[in-house]
């Protein structure tokens, strides 16, 4: 018993503490109401890329946000696209 408890405890001495919280910030996606499979990915600078597929106009985009304002959207394919 007495060796359960020391390892439970050495156990408990090795959990890392809990990173402390960070502000999470709603960002407005300002292309489209008829988007779908949404992909995000961090940019090296701070900001974030997001591709999407508008199912209206049949096409896949892709556009960058670097903290303060949304790039163009790119068109990157059109026609009969998979999204699942």
């Amino acid at each position: 018993m007495r060796g359960l408890l020391a390892s439970a405890f050495l156990l408990l001495l090795g959990v890392a503490a809990p990173p402390a919280s960070m502000p999470v910030t709603s960002v407005p996606f300002p292309f489209g109401h008829s988007t779908v499979t949404p992909y995000v990915v961090a940019g090296g600078s701070g900001g974030f890329d997001v591709s999407w597929v508008d199912r209206g106009a049949k096409t896949f985009h892709l556009a960058h946000f670097d903290g303060k304002a949304w790039s163009k959207a790119d068109v990157i394919a059109h026609g009969d696209l998979l999204d699942n």
